[in-house]
């Protein structure tokens, strides 16, 4: 009697290698779920001995064909695009077919990765053939030292869901496919240690996230909340949330006092809450570009679109982040 076949693991193409990207590869390769391939130039030497492959450019990754490409780097509109950072990847479309998941901060994210996607497969192409975004909202405060060491204060929690454009002209077959992929990359990462599930509409899961990113995310005195200012921010952003048609399932009517009160909890019960920042505060604080636009930005651009107030969302992101 013939031994049953094990099916391979998945081979994963992590792009991006701060506190996210480590501790998603650390566990995925860790529980022996993936083959990790890592993109990491400055870090190149310390990751080496830990994973099963790091090469310094995406370029270097291939021959290989992936299953995934785990996209960890920040969107800075101007400064750098994921459609360039990923353009090995996708000049390799349609012949290798992976789903790309976008493990970024931010709203709309997704789109300019989507057109060049769609710029290189055909429009005929077969369900299966057709690479998917899958886009998350990512609980988790971690962030790496200036010695490489990963601060991980709290949570591995993440909502994925498909990014889909084309809601309206997909048919049973696609998003049977869809369905498919979504419910294994979330069974990858609960077999992994995280606690994942998935959604419908990713753009509303993501919409809640960044109310937290937008106000909580860039309050440069944590622990002493300016509740009166990051309160109005969050109703302000409920009230353009509503607008786009996202009800209590994504945005529940207690959602603002829920995560303030989620914030004073875990700074209260945090041992050294210091040593954690949000991502955006620790690049402000460092002078370095950080996720404004797709934070904050696109957030006052969709309240305009809508028509609904702005005026504490408008405000510029230094008068309150020092």
């Amino acid at each position: 009697m013939s031994e049953k076949s094990v099916d391979p693991i998945p081979r994963i193409l992590v792009v991006g290698f701060g506190a996210v990207g480590i501790i998603y590869s650390y566990l995925l390769e860790h529980h022996g779920k993936a083959q990790i391939t890592a993109v990491a130039r400055s870090k190149y030497d310390a990751i080496l001995p830990h994973l099963h492959q790091v090469v310094r450019r995406i370029e270097d990754a291939y021959p290989f064909e992936f299953d995934y490409v785990f996209v960890c780097t920040k969107v800075v509109p101007g400064i750098s695009s994921t459609p360039a950072i990923l353009r090995p990847v996708i000049q390799q479309l349609p012949r290798s077919s992976p789903t790309f998941v976008l493990l970024q901060n931010g709203l709309g994210v997704e789109k300019e990765l989507q057109e060049a996607i769609e710029s290189q497969v055909e429009s005929n192409a077969t369900p299966s053939a057709r690479p998917l975004i899958i886009s998350c909202a990512l609980y988790i405060m971690a962030n790496v030292l200036e010695n490489g060491t990963v601060i991980h204060v709290a949570s591995d929690k993440v909502i994925a869901g498909a990014y889909r454009p084309d809601t309206n002209t997909s048919n049973a077959a696609q998003s049977q496919v869809v369905d498919a992929r979504i419910s294994a990359f979330v069974d990858l990462l609960n077999s992994s240690g995280f606690e994942a599930s998935s959604v419908k509409d990713i753009a509303a899961a993501k919409f809640n996230k960044n109310l937290w990113n937008a106000s909580i995310g860039m309050d440069s005195k944590s622990s002493q909340l300016a509740y009166g200012l990051v309160k109005n921010m969050m109703e302000e952003m409920v009230a353009i949330g509503r607008s786009l048609g996202y009800d209590e399932t994504y945005l529940p009517a207690t959602v603002v006092e829920d995560k303030i009160n989620a914030e004073f909890q875990r700074v209260s019960t945090t041992r050294t809450p210091q040593e954690f920042k949000a991502s955006a505060l620790l690049d402000i604080t460092n002078n370095k570009p950080f996720e404004l636009e797709v934070i904050l930005g696109e957030v006052v651009r969709l309240g305009k679109q809508q028509g609904c107030s702005v005026t504490v969302c408008g405000l510029p992101a230094r008068s309150y982040c020092f």
